[in-house]
């Protein structure tokens, strides 16, 4: 209904901005009068800001901008009878950005049981995956970054839907004048259906712009944005990296009245990307250290009968101690490419790792390449660990769930990282488990069984090999590393045994398929009947 609704009624005005309706819902409930509700609300902020000079100033500041750009307007007398909604106005800070506040529309404010948002379509969820647009951004030598200036704001809402919107301010914006009704002209942060409108809007921009500035407008529009943040890499020179910044730029600009911004092109075999203050790793450079944090807190919440229960002397020095250690993260860097000139090298394999260990599971992606010459490099991609569960599972079983985290993150990066990749390897030291994978006879237990499908669904038994845990840098995940050895250990720098020759991995591959220790097999009784007849 969302994507029908948009596809009729989404049309550019004769200003060249992209207009689009309010979804509403159809059949929807009707919006009671809710002016008394958003009077009330204007009013505690009117207190709350003149309790506040600095809050005050801030989002007195946020509001002239609101103004003068001409989002909103002064809202005309309704007609009798008329339908509209108030929505009632907040202010919220950016953790990192104390000076800037930004004002909220509270469109999930009820009356009567009924909000704005309640009779509205959400729209689906057409964010690219993070995670994807991370892999692709670190293939290639020349980074682009760029976002959208007011992305919300750069979209216009249809005339006769305004009075939904219809919020109460002071006059000219003054404290001290009455306060006024205002209605929005551009979709607005708190509405449920805005992210949907925003993301389609840029899309439907790029899309018109390609007859004249080309696919690699709209391919990057489309596929490398996260929300209103553009990040791609391009793989030869700065020059190339410029025009496509120059062509999106152009491109928004003249099809979407859309402003980029915060454009930047970097070109250097020795950048990185600086991980500061942060545990949100989504491409795993951090995770053996932050799986020593979660283990943590399994004992921790084992250990305590509610939230506001004091930690043992012993787990808070534990805890404290972890946590102190976090400070090395913030002189951490990352290669911001996997290796150097990626575009230009001879063959590309993906080796994967896997391991386990009674505390937790983990996996590691690397990238090796070769060059015309025959020399390789070995990059990070991608790496995740995972807790154990505590009990009922052998440390085999646990080896063999590690094996299937390896084989569901070769699939994110196949899917993601847009890459003709030559070979792709998985390594696990449990001869077990490439007993499981390799056998084609025996009969398992449900749980093995369903996982050995899995793995063989989307791997073949010859792409797994045997590495001796000394050698298994995946073994880093599953027993933690300390913040300040990150940056040295074989989880990130990769395995030394992957730039030399492969032909030790192809013999243990071989005898590695039959496996000396006992596998766990499925018991079945059968019963057996017999019957004799009489003569």
């Amino acid at each position: 209904m969302f994507m029908k609704q948009m596809d009729n009624e989404f049309v550019r005005d004769s200003e060249g901005s992209w207009v689009a309706p309010l979804p509403f819902r159809v059949p929807r409930q009707p919006l009671p009068s809710n002016r008394q509700q958003a009077l009330h609300r204007a009013n505690m902020l009117d207190t709350s800001l003149n309790r506040n000079p600095v809050k005050r100033e801030h989002f007195l500041t946020f509001m002239s901008k609101i103004l003068d750009n001409n989002h909103a307007e002064l809202a005309p007398p309704l007609h009798e009878h008329e339908e509209c909604w108030y929505l009632p106005l907040f202010g919220v800070y950016h953790p990192k950005k104390p000076d800037q506040i930004r004002g909220v529309f509270d469109s999930s404010a009820k009356c009567n049981g009924v909000s704005l948002n309640s009779v509205l379509l959400t729209g689906p969820d057409l964010t690219n995956d993070l995670l994807g647009v991370l892999l692709r951004f670190r293939k290639e030598m020349v980074a682009v970054t760029a976002d959208v200036q007011h992305m919300f704001h750069c979209f216009v809402v249809r005339k006769d839907h305004r009075n939904y919107l219809r919020f109460l301010w002071h006059k000219d914006n003054d404290l001290q004048e009455n306060l006024v009704e205002y209605r929005m002209r551009v979709h607005v942060f708190g509405n449920s259906p805005s992210p949907a409108v925003a993301t389609l809007g840029l899309r439907k921009a790029a899309q018109a712009s390609e007859q004249e500035f080309g696919s690699h407008v709209t391919s990057f529009v489309t596929r490398d944005f996260y929300v209103d943040d553009g990040l791609t890499s391009c793989p030869t020179t700065k020059e190339e990296a410029v025009k496509l910044m120059k062509d999106t730029q152009q491109a928004l600009a003249k099809y979407g009245n859309l402003r980029l911004h915060k454009k930047q092109t970097d070109h250097s075999e020795r950048n990185f990307i600086s991980t500061i203050n942060s545990l949100y790793d989504p491409l795993g450079f951090l995770a053996p250290v932050i799986i020593q944090g979660k283990l943590l807190l399994r004992k921790i919440v084992s250990e305590t009968v509610d939230w506001d229960q004091p930690l043992t002397d012993e787990t808070a020095d534990e805890w404290k101690s972890w946590r102190d250690t976090l400070i090395a993260i913030e002189t951490l860097r990352i290669p911001r490419t996997y290796v150097p000139y990626l575009s230009k090298t001879a063959t590309k394999e993906l080796h994967v790792f896997s391991d386990a260990s009674e505390k937790a599971i983990a996996a590691v992606a690397y990238l090796r390449t070769t060059d015309s010459s025959g020399e390789p490099n070995i990059g990070f991609i991608l790496g995740k660990a995972k807790v154990a569960p505590t009990s009922g599972h052998t440390i085999p079983r646990l080896e063999l769930s590690a094996a299937v985290l390896a084989v569901e993150i070769t699939q994110t990066i196949m899917d993601n990282l847009d890459l003709h990749i030559d070979t792709v390897k998985f390594y696990t030291d449990s001869k077990v488990v490439l007993g499981y994978i390799s056998n084609e006879t025996r009969r398992f237990f449900i749980y093995v069984a369903n996982r050995v499908e899995k793995i063989r669904k989307f791997s073949s038994p010859s792409q797994w090999n045997y590495v001796p845990t000394n050698r298994n840098p995946a073994d880093s995940g599953t027993r933690s590393v300390p913040a300040h050895e990150i940056h040295s250990s074989e989880w990130l720098l990769g395995p030394r045994q992957l730039l030399f020759s492969e032909q030790k991995n192809s013999e243990e591959h071989i005898s590695a398929n039959r496996p000396r220790r006992k596998m766990e097999k499925y018991r079945a009784t059968v019963n057996v009947a017999k019957t004799f007849a009489t003569p």
